[in-house]
């Protein structure tokens, strides 16, 4: 166990070593670290500390989403360690952005070793991760039309200094981006025949680099019994939208 943790580490340091630099680069180049120190030590107590309950509270009920979709597809763990991974995966996504894909990756891996590490396993465990990522897409996407909508009805929309663009482009921009994303979950979701193409994409791709050094077949085999599980596991939720 303790081998297996170090290898964990020494596999996932490049990663945090890279994320750790891009953020210094940010600070250095992009940000007037003096002012922003003088703007943290001008603001008020009360406000901040709201701030902090709001996204503790937050924190805890994207969590119980999570947790209440790995409930009906009888994946069981307790909530403790859902909140815990999710923390994990919060912290992962900040050292290595990668728009919450690092953090996704993290969830799937450590709530399979948390539940069993089988390919049905790991197929449901995606499938909830896709289903709540869905859920909070929708979300997402139904605040920023709210948003955008009251700044065009209520004020006049101020435009980037830098860029040169509205505001509401800019939210525009997000809410396109959200439904693309969106719309591309539903088709992989959906359309069984398209998932299972990307990855015998992906396998010829890996034949093509590593030149027969992988066991292909063995990986291929799992990777159809884990798309079995995924696809029923979206059928259980379809069934059941109410949830």
């Amino acid at each position: 166990m303790i081998l297996e943790r170090g290898r964990l580490v020494w596999r996932f340091l490049p990663f945090l070593l890279a994320g750790l630099l891009i953020i210094a680069c940010y600070l250095h180049f992009f940000v007037d670290v003096p002012r922003m120190i003088m703007l943290i030590k001008s603001v008020d107590p009360l406000y901040y500390s709201i701030a902090v309950i709001v996204l503790l509270l937050d924190t805890v009920f994207f969590s119980l989403a999570w947790h209440s979709i790995l409930s009906l597809l009888s994946i069981r763990a307790p909530f403790r360690k859902t909140l815990l991974f999710v923390w994990v995966a919060t912290f992962v996504d900040i050292l290595i952005p990668a728009e919450s894909v690092t953090g996704d990756i993290s969830r799937a891996y450590l709530m399979s070793k948390e539940t069993g590490k089988t390919e049905r396993n790991t197929g449901k465990i995606t499938a909830s991760l896709v289903s709540h990522r869905m859920l909070n897409t929708v979300v997402a996407l139904g605040s920023l039309l709210v948003g955008c909508l009251f700044f065009i009805l209520r004020y006049e929309i101020p435009r980037d200094p830098i860029l040169g663009m509205s505001v509401s482009n800019w939210i525009l921009l997000v809410t396109v981006g959200s439904a693309v994303t969106l719309s591309f979950l539903l088709v992989l979701t959906l359309k069984e025949e398209i998932t299972r193409k990307i990855l015998n994409s992906v396998f010829k791709r890996v034949v093509f680099v590593y030149k027969g050094r992988w066991p292909l077949e063995k990986f291929k085999s799992k990777a159809r019994i884990a798309l079995e599980a995924f696809q029923y596991a979206i059928t259980v939720l379809g069934r059941r939208p109410q949830a």
